[in-house]
């Protein structure tokens, strides 16, 4: 990747190029002529014309890592693996993974599960077999959490030891029963005992003699398989699911996944192969419009969409993600950022839908209830005494400049000045190379320098943004919000806790520097820290409810990052060509997240989406 754009080098936002953004690049289909692979259809095929697929051959993009940056030790934690995101299922299924319509489980490798508040009981499903022809076991259950263990995943503050009872049942110990337990487990990939067992033995023998994860001999462990690659691809590299990968035929560009007939739901997945085509949004956008993509996940710009809307053969899904675009504040950057007063006035001084509109058209929404959870949480977890003490939040900048003007602000000429009598002048940082967050955050520049508080653009390239936040290096900058998944606790999470101290701490900074126990006004001095921990804890999701709704009002009122919109996916599927259908607007399937339980992926497994 080239270099983003510095600060101030992008220009301002007009109307004009607004328009520009979201029905121009004309540019693009030409471009995408030009890259097609192969204009033949079939195995190798960019849908040229062709509306049968007998070698049942699926097209999909992720971007990934070529070797020997990318990996194929999928220990837990480790960054550059060649998982594939959505994917790896195919390759290293779950336990099983959430339908969110109909609010239960689709199992996977496991046959099914129980908890209370001593236990929680995984149980294997039976019959199952390694790309090797070797059994799938309770070993391979038992070694992937020791594994965890080590490699402090989330489940493990819940869990105080676990053991095999029989060739079917892993029991987990429960220190701390949660609501969210059996998503902590049967969310987690099983890896082979045969290949991880030596280490996974290891772990639990410092698990055992009292060692915590930050001891002498976790670490050096830890160390140690995050280091290790295989060397032997047939004996360490093993997949349990209907696919395997093609490692040898891997290139920068795409790598495909095999149908093997004895892996998991072999028989019920109507695919043979799955074509994996390398790269983020600028690379996979040419292929989804010469045809060369079924289906993606990529965030594209409007003008994408309506390109490929126009051929005839793609169809725009729109999956919820639960999670969206937001801003947060240097506030021990800024000393003017720490009152809610400056916040709760951005919030008034942009119109969010608008910068949505810019964005992602109608896959991007505003919230409702800024309760800091995405809309359907709020049906689910919101009384309606809740909903009506929340403030929305309307576009409303003389309500914006009351509330600076409370706050200690004062405007001459159109430029306002910080209590302190400083012109307020900021940098937006954000990432450069997500295309639908530059056009919301040159829209924010625009309209809050026009309010009279000037915003530079700052871009930056996206793997470089953790560092800039957790070093506290900006003063407005992109983040998300929404946490992604079914349980409040992980949107409040995403809210308070992450992007702060003492998360960030770990690469050397403060974040947003947000203090966790404050003075709410109205509610006192709040540990919000705790009431986030205890909002996820224990089985009853009423006492559950009074907590969340208490984090939504404290949310609400304190704005600790700031939600724009919240993003449903822009993704397109392509009908017809290698896909006959997927499955129609208005099916339940679309409540499942995209990126946790994706659709498509539960659909493929069940047979639903089938070659045309």
């Amino acid at each position: 990747m080239t270099d983003g754009p510095r600060p101030g080098s992008l220009p301002a936002f007009t109307r004009r190029s607004f328009t520009a953004l979201v029905l121009g690049a004309a540019s693009v289909p030409a471009l995408g002529a030009c890259m097609r692979a192969n204009p033949n259809p079939g195995e190798e095929g960019n849908g040229g014309g062709g509306s049968s697929n007998p070698d049942g051959v699926f097209h999909a993009a992720y971007p990934y890592v070529m070797p020997p940056t990318g990996h194929f030790n999928f220990t837990p934690g480790l960054v550059n693996g060649v998982t594939l995101g959505i994917y790896r299922e195919f390759t290293l299924p779950a336990g099983a993974l959430w339908d969110w319509a109909a609010e239960e489980w689709f199992y996977l490798l496991a046959e099914g599960h129980d908890y209370d508040e001593k236990k929680f009981t995984y149980q294997l499903r039976q019959g199952l077999t390694w790309s090797d022809d070797s059994p799938i076991t309770t070993k391979d259950v038992e070694i992937t959490f020791w594994l965890r263990w080590l490699m402090n995943q989330q489940e493990w503050p819940m869990i105080s030891g676990l053991k095999t009872v029989d060739d079917k049942t892993v029991e987990f110990e429960l220190s701390a029963p949660s609501t969210m337990i059996d998503r902590r487990i049967l969310k987690a990939p099983i890896i082979p005992a045969a290949v991880y067992g030596s280490y996974g033995e290891r772990a639990k023998e410092i698990f055992e003699a009292g060692k915590a994860t930050d001891s002498t001999e976790a670490n050096t462990l830890r160390e140690e398989i995050s280091a290790w690659r295989p060397k032997d691809n047939a004996k360490e590299v093993l997949s349990s699911g209907p696919f395997h990968w093609e490692i040898d035929s891997m290139t920068d560009a795409r790598l495909t996944l095999k149908k093997r007939d004895s892996g998991l739901f072999a028989d019920q997945v109507k695919f043979k192969t799955i074509q994996i085509y390398n790269g983020e949004t600028n690379d996979i956008t040419p292929l989804v419009l010469d045809g060369t993509i079924d289906y993606a996940t990529h965030g594209f710009p409007v003008s994408t969409q309506k390109n490929w809307e126009s051929d005839g053969k793609h169809r725009t899904l729109q999956p919820a993600i639960y999670s969206g675009t937001g801003m947060v504040f240097g506030l021990n950057r800024r000393a003017e950022f720490k009152d809610a007063r400056f916040r709760q006035a951005i919030a008034h001084a942009v119109d969010r839908a608008e910068a949505g509109l810019i964005s992602l058209d109608s896959s991007a929404k505003v919230s409702a209830t800024m309760s800091g959870m995405p809309a359907l949480l709020d049906e689910r977890w919101l009384d309606e005494d809740t909903k009506a003490k929340l403030n929305p939040y309307p576009f409303d900048q003389d309500k914006a400049a009351a509330l600076l003007e409370e706050a200690g602000w004062k405007r001459n000429n159109n430029q306002w000045s910080t209590p302190e009598g400083k012109p307020a002048e900021y940098q937006y940082t954000f990432p450069s190379d997500f295309a639908d967050v530059p056009p919301t955050a040159q829209y924010f520049a625009e309209k809050l320098t026009k309010f009279g508080i000037k915003v530079a653009l700052d871009g930056i390239e996206s793997p470089n943004m953790s560092d800039r936040v957790a070093k506290s290096r900006f003063d407005l900058c992109h983040a998300g919000w929404g946490g992604g998944d079914v349980h409040p606790q992980y949107a409040f999470t995403a809210a308070f806790i992450t992007d702060n101290e003492p998360i960030t701490r770990n690469l050397g900074g403060r974040g947003i520097d947000y203090d966790l126990v404050r003075d709410v006004p109205g509610m006192g001095k709040i540990n919000i820290q705790e009431l986030v921990t205890k909002s996820g804890q224990g089985l009853n999701e009423d006492e559950q409810r009074k907590l969340i709704q208490q984090l939504a009002l404290i949310f609400n009122t304190e704005l600790p990052r700031l939600p724009i919109w919240e993003r449903f996916g822009n993704n397109p599927a392509q009908e017809g060509v290698r896909v006959k259908q997927f499955p129609a607007n208005d099916d339940p399937i679309w409540q499942s997240a995209a990126y946790t339980d994706n659709p498509v992926v539960m659909s493929l497994f069940r047979g639903t989406i089938i070659p045309s």
